[in-house]
Formats: C-alpha cells, structure tokens, sequence
C-alpha cells in the first residue's frame, strides 16, 4: 500500500503510550479499553493516522482514520496471500 498523510501522530513511544494511561506491564494482553480511549482521541483531534507498537510483534502498526483522510489517495502496489500455517510454524522455530 502507499499513502501519504498530512496528520500522523507516532505513539511508537511507549513512555507516551504509558503518559496516556496505557498499562506497558500488560500491553500485551487483550485489554482495549484505554488505547481503544487514544485512538478515538487521536481521531477526534482530526489526524489522519497513527503508528503505535505492536502488541505481539516487534513490529509498528499504521492505524488509519478513514473519516478524517482520502481513501482515494491510497493505493496498493502490491498484495500476496499469506500461508498461516507457515507463518505460525516459524514463528513456534523463532521461539514466539
């Protein structure tokens, strides 16, 4: 996919995610009251998006506002399948 927005509030810091209420001792458990609370502050505030941490990956996540940005503006440059019984079995090789 490829965007690109105007009003992008990054929360990859997780002494700000922390700051806003979010427990980091139990960020990884299904607990989505207070940052569902964040993003719906984020949107009211009007950006477009936000980059938070993944919960269970070392990844980012690219979280988008649909209402507030152009969803014509955003295009796919390219999409494959993925093979979940692949994807878990390397992950159960990594130790994840």
């Amino acid at each position: 996919m490829q965007a690109q927005f105007e009003k992008v509030l990054d929360l990859t810091d997780i002494t700000v995610l922390a700051k806003l209420g979010v427990d980091m001792q139990r960020y990884q458990e299904i607990l989505y009251v207070q940052t569902q609370k964040v993003g719906e502050a984020v949107g009211f505030l009007g950006f477009e998006a936000m980059l938070v941490p993944n919960a269970r990956h070392p990844s980012t996540n690219l979280v988008i506002f649909p209402a507030n940005c152009d969803l014509e503006a955003i295009t796919q440059l390219a999409a494959s399948d993925v093979d979940w019984a692949k994807w878990r079995q390397n992950r159960r090789k990594a130790g994840a």
